[in-house]
């Protein structure tokens, strides 16, 4: 059983069916405000597209981008830990729940080391 995380500030961003809608560029908005304010920033996104080359790793574009950006520490791999592609609805219906959602609190955990 996937355990309760440990309440840490965060700002989760979503706009259901909906792409280049600006998301992204929020995000590296907030981030550097607050990085410029010295906080302690990172970025996850636990559900990424794996259509994108990042210095040979397969990944989300997005990640790659808030990682070079932010110059984050953590990996792509922990940064976008779960890779869809266009038949994502069949990968996701195959996957076990639970370690579905352990992975994305694994990673979750790792990424919200020592931010603020």
């Amino acid at each position: 059983m996937v355990e309760k995380l440990e309440k840490t500030p965060s700002i989760y961003v979503a706009l259901s069916c909906r792409e280049c809608f600006g998301k992204t560029a929020l995000c590296i908005g907030l981030s550097l405000i607050f990085k410029e304010n010295g906080l302690k920033v990172g970025y996850f996104k636990p559900l990424g597209w794996g259509d994108f080359n990042y210095k040979g790793v397969k990944t989300d574009e997005d990640a790659a981008l808030m990682k070079e950006t932010l110059r984050l520490k953590e990996s792509v791999q922990t940064i976008a830990p779960i890779l869809l592609n266009y038949h994502y609805l069949e990968k996701l219906s195959l996957m076990d729940r639970e370690v579905l959602l352990e992975t994305i609190e694994e990673n979750y955990r790792k990424i919200s080391e020592d931010k603020d």
